[in-house]
């Protein structure tokens, strides 16, 4: 029988290399990036129970929507206030969030919870038909 440590790594392990393979479409999908520099860099790992995605640090931004600006200007001139529209928003830049991750990972939750559900019902079936035929 699998003990709860080893059952827990397997599902995690699956699950993150499925949610590695939609991250991956995702940003082909979104067509984000030009060298594939993120798209090589998206990975997930599991140590003791603990499920890691790793990917370049401007995947984060690029998923969130942010990213270098314009400059403030100096003091006394209204560099700020020219390159922004009435809602604040960058004139040159409408940059909007391409979300990988984010809506991947947490999208795919449901998925994980249904599986540790279902594995543990099992365990839990086993165990009192086993006691019932003893």
């Amino acid at each position: 029988m699998m003990t709860d440590d080893v059952f827990i790594e397997q599902e995690l392990r699956e699950w993150g290399t499925k949610v590695r393979s939609e991250m991956m479409a995702s940003i082909d999908r979104l067509k984000i990036g030009r060298t594939g520099g993120l798209k090589r860099s998206v990975n997930a790992f599991v140590k003791v129970n603990n499920l890691s995605f790793v990917f370049a640090q401007h995947g984060r931004f690029v998923d969130m929507g942010v990213g270098r600006g314009v400059p403030l200007g100096r003091k006394g001139t209204n560099a700020f206030e020219k390159s922004r529209q009435s809602s604040g928003r960058l004139n040159k830049y409408n940059r909007l969030p391409k979300k990988f991750y984010s809506k991947t990972a947490y999208g795919m939750l449901g998925q994980l919870h249904n599986q540790l559900l279902a594995g543990y019902g099992d365990k839990i079936i086993d165990g009192i038909k086993k006691d019932l035929t003893r």
